[in-house]
C-alpha cells in the first residue's frame, strides 16, 4: 500500500473516503499496490486515479508494517505501507472530496486515526523515513490504532 503526504501552502491534502475502512473520513490519498508495481509507482498511479493529477514523489516519509484485526475486517495483513512526500502541480484542479488541513487541525474527528498518527510522525521526523510497526483494530467500520512505534 502507498499513501501520499502532500504538503502545500494551505496545509496537508486529505481526501474523503467513499468506501471502508473509514467511509466518510478524511484520509491520506493512495491505495493498494498492483502486482509488479513498486510503492512509489503505486503512489503516482493512485493519485492520478483519485485526484486526476500527476504528482511528484519526492521521497519516502515513513515505512510502516501495518496489521489490522477485528470482526468483519475487510483487510488482511500485515502488509507494507509506504508514506511518500509528494507535490502537486500548482495548476492541479482537485476533486471536491479533498480538503487542505493545517497540522493543528489533524485532531478533527473526521480524520482517520491511523492516518493521523502517521502524518504526525512524518511531520515530527522530516527527512528521516523511519521504519514503524502499526497495529489497528477494525471496529464499527473504522480503524483504531492500538500500537504504533
Amino acid at each position: 500500500m502507498a499513501l501520499a503526504l502532500v504538503r502545500g501552502p494551505r496545509g496537508l491534502l486529505l481526501a474523503r473516503r467513499a468506501t471502508p475502512p473509514g467511509s466518510g473520513l478524511y484520509c491520506l490519498p493512495g491505495g493498494k499496490r498492483q502486482p509488479g508495481e513498486g510503492l512509489a509507482q503505486t503512489c503516482r498511479r493512485e493519485l492520478r486515479e483519485e485526484l486526476g493529477a500527476e504528482v511528484g514523489v519526492l521521497g519516502l516519509a515513513l515505512f510502516v508494517l501495518q496489521e489490522v484485526s477485528g470482526p468483519d475486517c475487510p483487510l488482511s495483513g500485515p502488509w507494507p505501507l509506504g508514506l511518500f512526500w509528494c507535490e502537486l502541480p500548482e495548476e492541479a484542479a482537485l476533486p471536491p472530496e479533498t480538503v487542505w488541513l493545517r497540522p493543528e487541525e489533524l485532531q478533527r474527528e473526521d480524520v482517520q486515526a491511523t492516518d493521523r498518527v502517521m502524518m504526525q510522525d512524518a511531520l515530527a521526523h522530516p527527512g528521516l523515513a523511519p521504519f514503524r510497526t502499526s497495529v489497528a483494530v477494525w471496529s464499527g467500520g473504522a480503524l483504531e490504532v492500538v500500537r504504533y512505534g
